[in-house]
């Protein structure tokens, strides 16, 4: 008798055991080329079709099963696979996630004029954050990280920071073509690499995009590069 309880409990503690290792806590830190962090990085689980969106840009955590595989991307960037079994080390998985950017191949360079100020005005006017998304017909190349939600639709909570994703996108391009059209008339002279900084700089908001003239916000990006080339220049 004393055998046959001693047999139910290694069978009880052995299940258990198996159902713990099972479930692994994933640590992903996720990265461009050059070792920076990447913000806003879109997690997919291939197996089970979860998702999360992590806007921190330090690391990115979750709870997914030894025979899971995670995939990862981030807008403007390529995806990665990674098997949750290939990465486990003491009953932790590590991941390290480098996203290279997306590069396209182009058989003829163009240089594009700046926006005028009337185009960019009724871009601005068109600036909203969609309260319910719909996505259709979407290119995987120019939007991954939209490609990768239509797959795994199934997290509201994913689908509404998506919508913001995509509302972000479209006033940094906003932002962009107000710098160039500025850029154009010396008022400013970011190269195309700072741009890229320098828009993540200036405080404006869609409420101030909407409610000031040209001349305001002309004033206002003016001010924000001379703080800007302090920083990054030491002008």
């Amino acid at each position: 008798m004393r055998r046959l309880i001693i047999l139910v409990l290694s069978i009880f503690f052995l299940s258990n055991s198996s159902y713990a290792q099972e479930w692994i806590k994933v640590k992903a830190f996720v990265m461009d080329t050059l070792h920076r962090p990447i913000t806003y990085v879109f997690v997919a689980n291939k197996n089970t079709q979860d998702a999360i969106v992590d806007m921190d840009g330090a690391s990115v955590e979750w709870t997914a099963k030894i025979s899971d595989t995670l995939i990862f991307s981030s807008q403007s960037y390529g995806m990665k696979k990674f098997a949750v079994r290939d990465s486990i080390k003491n009953n932790v998985c590590v991941i390290t996630v480098v996203l290279k950017p997306l590069s396209k191949n182009l058989n003829e360079v163009q240089i594009i004029a700046p926006k005028s100020a009337s185009e960019i005005r009724t871009e601005i006017q068109k600036l909203h954050l969609e309260a319910t998304d719909v996505y259709k017909d979407v290119n995987a190349f120019q939007s991954p990280i939209t490609a990768l939600y239509e797959a795994f639709n199934k997290n509201e909570r994913a689908k509404r920071t998506v919508a913001a994703l995509e509302y972000e996108e479209n006033r940094t391009r906003i932002l962009k073509d107000i710098c160039r059209l500025l850029r154009s008339y010396q008022v400013i002279d970011p190269s195309e690499k700072e741009l890229e900084a320098f828009v993540l700089f200036i405080p404006l908001d869609e409420s101030f995009l909407k409610g000031s003239t040209d001349y305001e916000i002309g004033l206002t990006v003016k001010e924000a590069f001379l703080k800007f080339k302090k920083i990054y220049r030491g002008d």
